[in-house]
């Protein structure tokens, strides 16, 4: 579904609205039986650092394997896309709360490896740079030579 609106053009709001509504849908659906991956969740979403799928597997007293697999049950992706999903959900809060960022410094504060490695995951999973996802977030468009308009239309 997700993927089906990122190739429609959908805005980068309704593509990540989307994917947090299947996650939701997702974690509303786990059982008593998934004990062990929602605790797992709860320690994921608490931590500011990614925490390797081999330390989230120690804790739960599963196999790295039995691990992925129940996790994958559970929410319907890997327990590595879900880090990289929390991950960019984190930058995104703080480029809401801020005003131009400087990306090398916001990258290096979520544990990317460096600028150029955040632009390669906000175009993997949002289908564009960083920065025009924040333009469309600001302003409600994602093409920068849009955002005159908008803002003189406000």
């Amino acid at each position: 579904e997700v993927m089906r609106l990122a190739r429609a053009g959908h805005s980068f709001h309704d593509i990540a609205v989307a994917l947090d509504h299947v996650i939701k849908a997702r974690l509303v659906e786990m059982t008593a039986l998934d004990s062990d991956i929602q605790f797992v969740l709860r320690r994921m979403r608490s931590h500011a650092d990614t925490i390797p799928v081999q330390r989230l597997a120690h804790v739960t007293g599963l196999s790295e394997r039995q691990f992925r697999r129940r996790f994958q049950n559970a929410l319907g992706c890997a327990p590595k896309i879900y880090n990289r999903v929390l991950r960019l959900q984190r930058v995104l809060t703080e480029l809401d709360l801020f005003g131009p960022p400087d990306w090398a410094d916001l990258a290096h504060k979520h544990g990317f490896f460096d600028q150029s490695h955040l632009n390669r995951e906000f175009s993997d999973l949002m289908g564009a740079t960083p920065r025009c996802v924040q333009d469309e977030r600001r302003y409600g468009v994602s093409d920068l030579s849009n955002t005159w308009t908008a803002l003189t239309l406000s």
